[in-house]
């Protein structure tokens, strides 16, 4: 789940910046933002040929890889339809720290990362609480996405204190999804009317 926070520039002639209250969109919009990223820990399986757990058995094994910090930036191109709902699409890139391994045979130290960037198509609904009597320039949504995402490990290095050192890298590519459900915040220009006094 990510905070965004959308900048709307909607200009005219005889247009002036003023913070208006929220209300769904219409017509094209870009959403561009970013956070912190926390990811789960991941399991993963190894051949029986990698003696991946510092030993130098051939049998399969596992291991959890634990994330430490990271962050997480995206940008998107969408249209809304005046209802409510919206269609988009969506760049996104992620990237974390990999700080520990657990699971294995022989205890050791972990230190390597990983990032994911790809694309999503999604569609959104925006709830206007105007029409429950609330006027505040937040308007929640939830949605949902689908695209694709390629992950790549930068080497992750664990060393054993036995002295056996196993690395994992490489990059690979797959169907993704997301669900969201967050606040959205507006900052609109506002069309002002003006009038000049008659002189003679």
């Amino acid at each position: 789940m990510r905070l965004r926070t959308t900048l709307l520039a909607m200009t005219s002639m005889a247009a002036a910046p003023t913070i208006a209250m929220a209300s769904t969109i219409t017509g094209p919009y870009v959403n561009i933002g970013g956070g912190y990223n926390l990811v789960q820990t991941q399991h993963a399986h190894f051949a029986p040929t990698t003696q991946a757990d510092g030993t130098t058995g051939n049998g399969s094994t596992s291991s959890k890889f634990r994330h430490k910090d990271g962050f997480t930036g995206f940008g998107s191109f969408g249209w809304g339809f005046g209802n409510g709902l919206r269609a988009e699409v969506e760049g996104v890139y992620n990237y974390s720290q990999i700080n520990h391994r657990g699971g294995t045979a022989v205890a050791g130290s972990t230190s390597g990362s990983d990032q994911s960037y790809g694309g999503f198509i999604n569609v959104l609904y925006d709830i206007d609480l105007a029409q429950f009597g609330i006027n505040v320039p937040v308007t929640p949504f939830v949605g949902v996405g689908a695209g694709y995402l390629w992950q790549h490990y930068n080497p992750i290095t664990t060393s054993y204190t036995n002295g056996a050192t196993s690395r994992v890298g490489g990059t690979q590519g797959g169907f993704a999804y997301q669900a969201s459900s967050v606040q959205l915040t507006t900052f609109r220009a506002s069309r002002v009317s003006r009038s000049r006094p008659n002189t003679v």
